[in-house]
Order: structure tokens, then C-alpha cells, then sequence
């Protein structure tokens, strides 16, 4: 027998709290505030780890269309669903659906991204949203440290670079402190909140321009991003 959830048809509100993305100019991690109705920009950052997913954002100039697309575990096994949108909500239409590698190069200014939900103490449930040389230091980082579970994820430096004539900042991440026992049980209930909404929602593909706007795609760290085993999740 179906539960309540299912068989009336509701789906769970996501948990999320903040929605983080690294603003290369400004050197911090930005989320859009609903109440202040202004981004702002938090630095240093501070996180355990929950989960990870992939997805397909970007900004198609031309068209002046948001492009996004489902969250996968598993880009080799798993399709994507992609999509374009204009600003006001209508005409949506499918871009293209695959897994990615048969799909990238029809994405039409969509690119890559990593997606890691976290928890961040005094805040909750965040969502951090990965591309480009972001992407690359943390799948870096990820690969050095096998268990993220037991310490808290910092970043509380950056590095400046330079590609061609664009300059850009590359957040650092390493392991920082050990995560406490209260923290530890705070966290296992957020993921189990993380796991509900996300089986919950299951393909669906979800576009928050509530809490991302297509200028966090303009920055000067904009490229393709390229991960170090290929341009698939590295699990």
C-alpha cells in the first residue's frame, strides 16, 4: 500500500536552505537572499559533507534562455534531461536528453556542473553548485580524501589564475576540523531530509531562478569545464 505522499500525488519541498556558487570576482561563495532580495557573498565557507549529484546549467545568450536539467547520481549510467527556459516561464522546451557524453556538445551554452549538498552550521542544508576550475579543484580534492564523512570541508583560501587573457580565482578545499558527535547526528538527519526530497523528485527537472540568476553564468572564470579522468562524475 502506497503512502500518503504518493498516493495523493504531493512531492517534498526542498530542504535546502542556501544555494552557494563561487563568484570568481568577488572571491566567495554567493547565494541569492529571497527576504533582501540582493546576492551576497559569504567567505570563508565551512561545511559537512551529505551528498553529490551532476546536472546541466548555463545561459544561452542568443535566445536570452536559462538552460537546466534533472540531477544525476551517475553520468555514465543515468540520462539527462535538459531544458531551456525564458524568463517568464514559458515555452520551455527540451534541449536534449542522453547521458551526458552523447549530449554535450548539443547543450547550446549549458555546461557541466557538480551539485553537493552539505550541511553548514547555523545555516542547515546547503546546495554548492561546481563548474569549470571550481569543478576541477574539488573533484581534485575529492579524490585525495576518500572519506569526507568524519571532517568538515573548508575553504578559506583561493588561488588567482590565469587562462589565455582571463584572469579568475579557483577556491582551495581541504579537511578541516573533526566533526563532533552533535554535529554528526544533525548531519544524518539532514541527509535522510536530502534523500527524501531527492528520491521524491526522482528525474524531474527543477529550475530555481529564485535562487540563481543567469549573471552568476557571465563570470570571467566561464570555460569548459574539464574534470582530470574526462567530463563525467568521478564515482
Amino acid at each position: 500500500m502506497s503512502n500518503r505522499r504518493e498516493q495523493y500525488g504531493t512531492s517534498i519541498p526542498s530542504p535546502v536552505v542556501r544555494y552557494y556558487t563561487w563568484a570568481s570576482n568577488e572571491k566567495g561563495f554567493r547565494y541569492y537572499d529571497k527576504e533582501k532580495k540582493e546576492n551576497i557573498v559569504v567567505f570563508p565557507l565551512s561545511f559537512v559533507f551529505i551528498t553529490a549529484r551532476a546536472t546541466v546549467r548555463g545561459w544561452n545568450d542568443s535566445t536570452e534562455s536559462a538552460i537546466y536539467s534533472n540531477e544525476v547520481k551517475n553520468t555514465a549510467k543515468e540520462a539527462l534531461q535538459v531544458y531551456t527556459s525564458k524568463p517568464n516561464k514559458q515555452g520551455n522546451t527540451l534541449l536534449a536528453t542522453g547521458i551526458y557524453k552523447e549530449i554535450k556538445s548539443n547543450l547550446a551554452g549549458g555546461h557541466f556542473e557538480k551539485v553537493v549538498y552539505g550541511y553548514e552550521k547555523g545555516v542547515g542544508i546547503v546546495k554548492i553548485n561546481l563548474k569549470g576550475s571550481g569543478l576541477q579543484a574539488y573533484s581534485n580534492f575529492e579524490k585525495e580524501n576518500k572519506n569526507l564523512f568524519d571532517n568538515f570541508v573548508t575553504i578559506s583560501t583561493f588561488e588567482s589564475a590565469k587562462k589565455g587573457a582571463t584572469k579568475y580565482t579557483v577556491p582551495n578545499f581541504v579537511l578541516g576540523e573533526k566533526v563532533d558527535s552533535e554535529t554528526d547526528k544533525i548531519v544524518d538527519e539532514a541527509f535522510k531530509e536530502v534523500t527524501s526530497y531527492l528520491n521524491a523528485k526522482g528525474n524531474k527537472a527543477e529550475e530555481s531562478r529564485d535562487n540563481y540568476s543567469p549573471d552568476a553564468e557571465t563570470g570571467e572564470d566561464e570555460h569548459e569545464p574539464i574534470l582530470a579522468g574526462g567530463n563525467d562524475l568521478p564515482f
